[in-house]
């Protein structure tokens, strides 16, 4: 007797999958691509005038070392502004159905598209309103716990300011991704049993989204700490009190200290694989859309 055996096991097969011309052509451009990338990676490395030592000496220089703390610090403080306004506003695109909701969907998108330098100019010219010169001065009347951790308080609003409407978007877009990943019917399930809308959100809905929700804010970081046009724009670049790793390269490489400028690179590249590392641990299968 032969047994007929149901097969459940799902696989992803793709659509034209075997070896044919867009196969081929598929392949050879990821090839091309993945080898640009590592060759970049490679050139950096073995440059002339750049040695591994040279990171150690880098981290030497007190300029250098107030660099990569004000990237930290200005980077970990977007990072929790990012999370606090995407989380929702990722929910809410999810979730919920209101009058305007694509012209909001859109305006989200905004600074993805917009040129980074124009986040810088359009934030200048706000502090030059009079809403902005009140901020201003507030923030000059109100900023001497920045001097307690040696930072200028100014200059670290204003990267912080800038980090947060280059990154903020992308985070949105992850935090909306991961909550259309989890199945509603859990959360009409839970307020069937008589649970309420906060605790759906906060024992249903985020729970099963958590993954989503890190990789973004990860993502958010990673590109936060990269952030450079509008910085220069808005704060400029002065040594101990506006200077970030992306400045520090500019500068170093400007007057010819290129080891130096190579291996700034180097340790964002490293924050960057760091980050990469994270998020696709989280969520090997994750589609961002």
């Amino acid at each position: 007797m032969k047994i007929s055996k149901d097969n459940n096991n799902h696989d992803d097969h793709i659509a034209g999958s075997g070896i044919n011309i867009v196969s081929i052509i598929a392949g050879m451009m990821l090839t091309i691509f993945i080898i640009s990338i590592i060759t970049l990676l490679i050139a950096d490395v073995t440059y002339e005038h750049f040695k591994f030592s040279a990171i150690l000496n880098m981290l030497k220089t007190p300029s250098v070392r107030f660099a990569i703390k004000l990237s930290l610090i200005t980077s970990i403080l977007t990072l929790i502004l990012v999370v606090i306004v995407a989380v929702p506003t990722g929910y809410a695109l999810s979730r919920f159905k209101f009058p305007g909701r694509s012209v909001a969907d859109m305006i989200v998108d905004l600074p993805i598209v917009l040129p980074p330098i124009i986040i810088g100019v359009s934030l200048l010219v706000f502090f030059s309103t009079d809403f902005g010169k009140f901020l201003h001065t507030w923030i000059e009347n109100h900023g001497s716990w920045a001097d307690h951790i040696g930072i200028n308080a100014k200059a670290t609003i204003g990267i912080v300011l800038c980090q947060f409407f280059v990154s903020v978007s992308y985070t949105i877009r992850a935090c909306k991704a991961a909550f259309d990943s989890v199945d509603r019917r859990l959360e009409q399930t839970a307020m069937t049993l008589g649970a309420t809308n906060w605790q759906t959100f906060w024992r249903i809905s985020l729970p099963l989204a958590r993954n989503g929700l890190i990789a973004g804010a990860v993502m958010s970081w990673a590109r936060a700490i990269g952030v450079f046009g509008p910085i220069i724009v808005l704060v400029g670049t002065m040594a101990f009190s506006a200077e970030v790793l992306p400045s520090t390269i500019q500068v170093r490489m400007s007057v010819g200290e290129m080891e130096v400028g190579i291996a700034a690179a180097m340790i964002m590249v490293v924050f960057a694989t760091i980050a990469l590392t994270i998020v696709h641990w989280l969520t090997p299968n994750r589609k961002w859309n």
